[in-house]
């Protein structure tokens, strides 16, 4: 079982990175202007579906809202997977940014696209993080939806399951005005575990989308109760999922 799964890993990485490859070039030309950089999502698209169709992934979405491809949110998710940031382009419609951590950059090509439409942050630095912050309030201006992990990283050990969330997500929205929109992806971290095996299980995995939680006419003030409100829903579901459903 485990040579099998190893193969199956082998399989995954590589038609992951061939893909990518094939579009690198159509990425790099629509990163060079900013009004074409809203094209990247039909590249995203295709990437996503591809390499899920050719691994045999399926994917359950459940959408209990449908965002809109010309709408804006902050999209708060729960951090449990390498296949969370791919999960979350094949999920949502619209143009939006990632904050990533700062080693996103050392990736050869792909950081260099990232660095181009998203936001990297070094959270062991204040002033990165301060850095970051004003990078994704200039976005979220300029009319771009957000995807953040509140967490901030993978934790292995709290697997099924959340560590703290960070109030930067929260601050910005109510910021901005704009709606929270939570995403949970319960399954990931078994499907592929961040135990530096890099031995996926097999299965099906499941993709939910929750109404928007408004925050206009919120203050500052507010950000730990909303805070605290996403946490619990996210947290509720993810164990609620993981332990009806059969893996």
């Amino acid at each position: 079982m485990i040579l099998l799964r190893r193969l199956y890993s082998f399989w995954a990485l590589f038609w992951f990175v061939f893909t990518f490859l094939l579009l690198f070039p159509f990425f790099w030309l629509f990163i060079q202007r900013k009004s074409w950089q809203p094209y990247t999502v039909i590249l995203n698209k295709i990437w996503s579906y591809t390499f899920f169709t050719i691994i045999g992934l399926r994917i359950e979405k459940r959408y209990l809202f449908q965002p809109k491809s010309d709408g804006q949110y902050v999209y708060c998710a729960n951090h449990g997977s390498f296949l969370d940031i791919a999960m979350l382009v094949y999920l949502l419609p619209d143009f939006f940014a990632y904050i990533g951590k700062e080693s996103i950059r050392k990736v050869p090509l792909f950081g260099y696209m990232f660095v181009k439409l998203h936001i990297t942050v070094n959270r062991s630095s204040r002033k990165d993080s301060h850095r970051a912050l004003v990078d994704a309030m200039e976005k979220a201006a300029g009319g771009r939806s957000l995807a953040i992990f509140p967490e901030g990283k993978i934790d292995q050990k709290v697997q099924p399951g959340l560590t703290p969330f960070k109030d930067g997500a929260f601050r910005i929205a109510i910021e901005k005005g704009l709606p929270i929109v939570p995403v949970c992806m319960p399954l990931n971290w078994y499907l592929l575990p961040d135990d530096g095996k890099l031995l996926p299980n097999f299965g099906k995995a499941l993709a939910i989308v929750y109404p928007p939680i408004e925050t206009k006419g919120m203050t500052e003030a507010d950000v730990p109760v909303l805070r605290e409100q996403v946490f619990n829903l996210l947290s509720t579901e993810i164990q609620k999922y993981n332990t009806l459903i059969k893996l």
